[in-house]
């Protein structure tokens, strides 16, 4: 707590004396005691009731439903002679339960109450104000507790701040402090603002060098008749000390251990470096991220050092985890593109140190069920995959400076069973370089990723035959053709004349920006992404360029804003758009195309069912049709969606039986817009083309609330979503309804 000296004080009345009447209501549950059936402030301008409320501890009474409903079957039963005597008892001893939902008047606490909110509004500069209570009954017979605040003036600084053991200091640390200080005489006295610009300027110090830097609360001149407040504040930076030699020590249990030299490349200090504790934290963090490490810690070494001696030997001490493991069971995942939640079995083998530089090497096996949604809301045959591949990670590859690359590949061949029609056979072989972008201030990441796969419709003939033989009509024979168009593709390029080993060969680049305070829950920051991808620009010989040639861009934007501690506005916006170089010869990855509509995208329609076509129009409810609806996409995306989060920890009402459930829960209210535009069955059929402003008008809308459960890995949710405004007039407001189950929320 700052400590105030008042310097001159204007004349005012005493202090008014606070009052409880004689009138008040004793409790018909506990004789003796006066029940706050009601809690006011009168007042009050600066903080509003609510606030107010949660810095005190005299509360009103507060029965929750499950209270109410006990208490009158309890009085209904006792005055009914029929009811047996046994189960009275039982519903008194139920109703013991929430005896902590009833708040009685106690005067130590209330006059303590007052010292609070007379704290409260002291640290925010109001020095002036009074405050007292009256508890007395209403007109309605309530026990109602009533504090009187008056507020008086705010004081404001009568000048910039005082910082004493600042003087001595080198003017690089100088500067950067500088930069740290904001309050002058336009700024009221705040002891939140002025603590937080004092830590501001400790970080700072514990960044330069200073490693036992320390601050003090400071001392605080009032002069009351002017409202003015002047502040003296005092740091201890000590001596500036220089990073010596770094030890490293492993405790592997006689593993392998993780060679100095990579763990050098992983870590943020260097000998002859200024002491600097953020970098001390992320050298820790970075570690601890390869997954090799139980725990890391980072300290001087002990021992005699002279006075003049500013040079301080850091030791790093790493205990390791098993190294060598397996893991079996079952998942539950979401797929960033196509918007899918999907479950299965896996298992894998796993070594987290293969070569001795904290690479990570997974052998692993799995079989999953694709798109729960559409199998639970549909009852339609389930997508199924079968899946065998290793993977390998290697956290640093190269170091430039402060950017650091890693690797991460796979080689990986899985069949899956699309639709209950096609069986595909895929081997895929992505190699992702991620660099961290430190010297930039907002992005953070930039990565390149090399994707060459080799994707086969292993049952293309006896699909297409037995499709044919069951169509009535030449017209029928052409629509079953153009819903697996995109397979058609696939299977003309592979039975080409000239052998071709790859069906894609692209090559990805994304920027992403991130400043969000959570990576899971955010409260407040942004998050941004950049990408392009496509056909790789290398010449390759024709046997390995593969056909997919085509480039894709995207670009996302979400931003959150913390309405108060309980209430978050977050905000989204997404775009796509696929430049094909030859619509005639060229196929894009299903993984690729662009898909609108799920738990990620407009939640009102089910994943990758949402476009505006014309075609729709013409087409039925036949396997091929529903093929060609959820597994073709579209070459234009547009999204947006607004969302209002609200934490439920502070449910009135809620007894401690109860309490825990809600301090996870989450309430959400959202609105989402969005659409796929020039899908790829009607650019085949007609090449249709969209007018500039139906980019907009053709926009779908849908709206809807949902339940956030917060888990360790993030949130699980359950939304319920219907249309407002359907371009294509198939889906009709308050009428047709999505339930989607998502995990982490949708952006």
């Amino acid at each position: 707590m700052f400590a105030l000296l008042c310097v001159r004080a204007m004349s005012q009345s005493p202090q008014p004396e606070s009052y409880i009447s004689d009138s008040l209501v004793t409790s018909v549950r506990s004789t003796g005691y006066y029940e706050i059936m009601q809690v006011v402030f009168d007042g009050n301008r600066v903080f509003s009731a609510a606030e107010l409320l949660g810095y005190i501890s005299s509360q009103p009474t507060n029965r929750s439903l499950p209270n109410k409903v006990l208490s009158t079957y309890h009085s209904q039963a006792k005055r009914n002679k029929a009811v047996p005597n046994i189960y009275v008892e039982e519903l008194g001893k139920a109703i013991e339960n929430f005896k902590n939902e009833y708040q009685y008047f106690r005067k130590e606490l209330a006059e303590a109450d007052i010292q609070v909110l007379t704290n409260l509004y002291n640290v925010n500069g109001f020095h002036l104000a009074r405050i007292y209570y009256t508890f007395m009954p209403n007109k309605a017979g309530e026990n109602v507790l009533t504090f009187h605040i008056e507020e008086n003036q705010q004081s404001k600084l009568a000048s910039p701040i005082v910082y004493n053991g600042l003087n001595d200091l080198p003017k690089d640390v100088t500067d950067r402090i500088n930069l740290q200080i904001h309050l002058d005489t336009t700024s009221y006295f705040n002891e939140e603002r002025i603590e937080q610009e004092m830590k501001s300027i400790n970080n700072i110090l514990l960044r330069q060098g200073y490693m036992h830097s320390t601050w003090d609360y400071p001392y605080v001149f009032m002069d009351t008749s002017k409202f003015l407040d002047s502040v003296i504040g005092y740091f201890n930076p000590g001596e500036r000390i220089t990073i010596g030699k770094i030890i490293f020590v492993d405790s592997n249990y006689d593993q392998q251990v993780v060679a100095n030299s990579s763990k050098q490349h992983l870590i943020r200090i260097k000998e002859d470096d200024y002491y600097n504790a953020m970098r001390i934290e992320r050298s820790i963090d970075n570690l601890l991220s390869t997954g090799v490490f139980e725990s890391v810690t980072i300290d001087t070494m002990s021992g005699e050092y002279e006075a003049t001696d500013h040079t301080r030997d850091f030791i790093i001490t790493s205990k390791y985890k098993r190294l060598r493991s397996w893991e079996a069971g079952a998942f539950l995942n979401q797929t960033s593109v196509d918007n899918l939640v999907n479950t299965g079995l896996e298992g894998a083998l796993i070594h987290r140190n293969l070569f001795g530089s904290a690479q990570l090497a997974r052998l692993y096996a799995n079989a999953s069920i694709k798109d729960m949604n559409r199998v639970l809301s549909k009852w339609s045959v389930p997508d199924v995959e079968f899946k065998i591949g290793f993977s390998y990670a290697q956290p640093i590859l190269w170091q430039i400076k402060e950017s650091r690359t890693a690797l991460s590949t796979s080689l990986e061949y899985s069949v899956e069973f699309l639709n209950g029609l096609f069986k595909i056979s895929n081997a895929t072989f992505p190699i992702l370089f991620t660099t961290r972008l430190p010297f930039l201030n907002y992005y953070t990441n930039l990565n390149v990723e090399f994707n060459i796969s080799r994707q086969v419709p292993m049952n293309f003939n006896s699909v297409v035959n037995t499709a044919l033989s069951n169509a009535s009509s030449k017209q029928d024979s052409n629509a079953i053709l153009s819903s697996i168009t995109l397979y058609q593709s696939i299977y003309n390029y592979l039975n080409e004349p000239n052998f071709h080993l790859f069906t894609s060969n692209l090559i990805a680049i994304s920027l992403i920006g991130d400043d969000r305070n959570h990576p899971f829950s955010p409260t407040k920051g942004s998050w941004t992404y950049f990408s392009l991808d496509g056909i790789n620009p290398v010449f390759f010989p024709p046997v390995i360029s593969g056909g997919a040639k085509y480039f894709r861009l995207q670009a996302a934007h979400t931003h959150f804003t913390e309405l108060s501690s309980q209430l978050v506005l977050g905000l989204k916006a997404k775009a796509g758009y696929i430049y094909l170089f030859d619509g005639d010869n060229t196929f894009v990855p299903q993984d690729r195309q662009l898909f609108c509509g799920g738990a990620n995208s407009v939640r009102a329609w089910s994943a990758r069912e949402l476009r505006y076509s014309n075609l729709l129009n013409d087409m039925g409810n036949n396997s091929y049709d529903e093929f060609a609806k959820t597994y073709i996409g579209s070459s234009t995306l547009l999204e947006g969606s607004i969302e209002l989060r609200r934490k439920l920890s502070d449910m009135p009402g809620l007894s401690d039986n109860v309490q825990w459930i809600f301090n996870d829960l989450e309430l959400g209210v959202f609105v989402d817009v969005g659409n796929c535009f020039g899908w790829y069955m009607e650019d085949k059929i007609d090449g249709t083309k969209m007018k500039l402003y139906e980019y907009l008008t053709k926009l779908a809308v849908g709206a809807g609330f949902g339940i956030r459960y917060n888990t360790a890995i993030g949130p699980i949710r359950i939304d319920l979503a219907t249309p407002l405004y359907d371009p294509m007039e198939k889906r009709h407001a308050f009428w047709d309804l999505a339930f989607v189950f998502g995990i982490g929320h949708s952006f």
